[in-house]
């Protein structure tokens, strides 16, 4: 449901929940949350999707404190083919985390993974440029926060920004941009300091757990401020990291 009872809706939240719609509909992908049905269920505005019975990742990661460098991989393939999928129909997705990737436990197999909500979704097609600031703070591209009201970025390179910050947090159970240091600070503060760093792609690789260097170079050629020097979705897809095991 998109609203509570006593929440009236307005032709703004009318227009996000189309958008939604039109934008998840045109999606059908094994890594993608199949969107199932729309109707009415007075007072609610009803989307019906995909049953995934196992969680998300970020639940995943906490209960295993961090993952092992090749099951990490193995989410990041299936992530980056979903992410993929996606932009190649016009839409990108621009809240990419762990929370919003489900996953599908399967006896004596490896789990799947699939992407959900795509309520921040915008398309080339059926939308205007990207300029809103939505997202998640720590997931958030630089040219996400610095870009002037009303100024457009392209949210295909600022997913593959989220994706890498995705894949770090898998490896070493902890977000790039945060410090321990912060949980002593407001919320508002601890948010003001996480985006200063993203700003100034200020991050560290810990010392443990032991990463490769592939890895790592991965994520510094994603991990760049200025989109139009970090790598593509179709340069992380020839990386020699990604290619290992697909």
């Amino acid at each position: 449901p998109t609203h509570p009872p006593s929440t009236p809706r307005t032709d703004k939240d009318v227009k996000h929940a189309h958008r939604e719609i039109m934008n998840h509909l045109q999606l059908l992908h094994p890594h993608v949350v199949q969107l199932r049905e729309v109707f009415a269920a007075p007072p609610y505005f009803a989307i019906a999707l995909e049953y995934v019975p196992g969680g998300d990742m970020f639940a995943y990661v906490v209960s295993r404190r961090g993952l092992a460098e090749a099951e990490a991989r193995w989410f990041f393939q299936q992530l980056v083919l979903g992410m993929d999928y996606c932009h190649r129909r016009g839409v990108c997705n621009r809240d990419i985390k762990l929370e919003n990737t489900l996953l599908v436990l399967q006896p004596d197999k490896k789990p799947l993974l699939k992407m959900c909500d795509f309520g921040y979704a915008k398309s080339d097609v059926l939308d205007s440029l990207a300029t809103s600031k939505v997202g998640t703070p720590g997931y958030t591209a630089p040219e996400v926060i610095t870009s002037p009201p009303g100024g457009a970025y392209d949210g295909k390179l600022a997913d593959v920004w989220s994706a890498a910050v995705m894949l770090y947090t898998m490896l070493f159970a902890r977000y790039p941009f945060e410090r321990p240091e912060d949980k002593a600070l407001s919320p508002a503060q601890r948010t003001n300091k996480v985006l200063q760093r993203i700003i100034r792609v200020d991050y560290v690789f810990p010392e443990a757990p032991a990463v490769s260097e592939a890895a790592k170079d991965l994520m510094r050629r994603i991990l760049v401020a200025a989109p139009g020097e970090r790598l593509s979705l179709q340069g992380v897809q020839a990386h020699p990291w990604f290619l290992t095991d697909l």
